[in-house]
């Protein structure tokens, strides 16, 4: 251990020189001071090889080489007020010799929080997901905390481990993506001993705090748009239909705007995928060896739409001329795709934020915090209707 003591003995001055050097005094000669600064580092360095090989740096040994208490170092680590700025120096050019990492578990075990945001979702290969990620994990960065990412598959067993790898790490509140809610899932969220926020729920059904857009109301605007621009034949393919608020809620409107109108729902027409590519570009293959062609398809997701005109594109048909495709979120691709993807709009990174601002609410105890955030979403028009 490097000590003001082992500095001195080193240069043969006293402690108080040693001191004085270390503080900027200017009460010391510039050649006692280089010969202090020198055996120092010398000193600092020897020790540091030796402590990477044979233990861990620890709060006493900044203590020691500082030249101040343990209780002022735990000061300086944790921000505290009371500390002079002289002294924060020291303690911190000490941190970065000795390269002394703080114990993050062991400080927020004191604190009882641990500054830990699990996100549960179903499938971190689709966009729309990764959109909503980046809005949760910037708010999260701004208030200091850290955002951990578990995939589930939308698969009860795996959504348990998760559930059980959370409170195994203390965290303060969950972002749950995931499958409609059945008895298991419920008694299993509620549960857990931090807050929870779920994305695309229904707080009336299940109790727990919700963030979403207006499903059946999209989807019936977009099967109506469709309607209007003369297209008849309209075939839907939505996401899972064990998804009561996305997958069930986007078929609703789908087909309430289809009896409205008086026109025939095809059960041929009606394709349920998983929100993938591959999924669409599948199903449309198949839908598209049928005799009677629909003249429309409206994808319940982005990706699906795309996977949908690929497979059509394939076939020698045109887009919009013979099959017009419209989708659901808005994702990037979306503008980028020929011809460019009509679409419903969702503020997909706006969600997100909007779900982490809830949890962030419920973590910090704020009052007058509603239990169920809708915001708006828009039907873009493009090339593919």
């Amino acid at each position: 251990m490097v000590t003001i003591k082992k500095i001195a003995n080193k240069v043969g001055v006293s402690t108080t020189t040693v001191h004085r050097v270390l503080h900027n005094s200017s009460k010391v000669k510039e050649e006692t001071r280089d010969k202090v600064l020198k055996i120092a580092e010398e000193l600092t360095e020897q020790e540091g090889k030796k402590n990477s090989r044979n233990k861990e740096i620890t709060i006493k040994d900044v203590a020691d080489l500082a030249g101040y208490s343990e209780a002022t170092v735990s000061r300086v680590i944790n921000q505290f007020d009371g500390v002079g700025e002289d002294t924060r120096i020291m303690v911190e050019n000490a941190i970065k010799k000795l390269n002394y990492r703080v114990n993050i578990n062991a400080r927020n075990f004191r604190k009882s929080k641990t500054k830990l945001i699990g996100l549960l979702i179903p499938n971190i290969l689709i966009a729309f997901y990764g959109n909503i990620l980046k809005g949760i994990q910037n708010l999260a960065y701004e208030n200091d905390y850290t955002v951990i990412l578990l995939e589930t598959n939308g698969e009860m067993k795996k959504e348990l481990n998760s559930i059980s790898f959370l409170k195994d790490r203390r965290a303060d509140g969950m972002i749950y993506i995931g499958k409609s809610f059945n008895e298991q899932r419920v008694a299993a969220l509620k549960s857990c001993n931090f807050p929870i926020i779920v994305f695309s729920g229904d707080y009336k059904e299940n109790g727990f705090p919700t963030v979403k857009i207006n499903n059946y109301q999209a989807s019936y605007d977009m099967t109506e748009y469709l309607i209007k621009r003369g297209y008849t034949k309209i075939a839907f393919i939505s996401g899972p239909l064990d998804e009561k608020i996305v997958g069930i809620k986007r078929l609703q409107g789908y087909k309430c705007a289809m009896k409205e109108y008086g026109l025939i729902i095809n059960d041929q027409y009606i394709l349920e995928s998983d929100f993938s590519f591959e999924g669409g570009y599948r199903l449309v293959q198949q839908l598209l060896q049928q005799h009677i062609l629909p003249d429309a398809i409206f994808a319940a997701g982005d990706e699906m739409a795309v996977g949908a005109m690929r497979a059509i594109q394939e076939k020698g048909l045109s887009i919009p001329q013979d099959i017009a495709v419209t989708g659901f979120d808005n994702i990037r691709l979306s503008r980028f795709v020929t011809p460019r993807l009509t679409t419903i709009s969702q503020p997909i990174y706006e969600l997100g934020q909007t779900a982490m601002q809830m949890l962030l609410d419920r973590i910090t105890h704020k009052v007058s915090i509603k239990m169920e955030k809708v915001l708006d979403y828009q039907l873009i028009v493009r090339e593919s209707s």
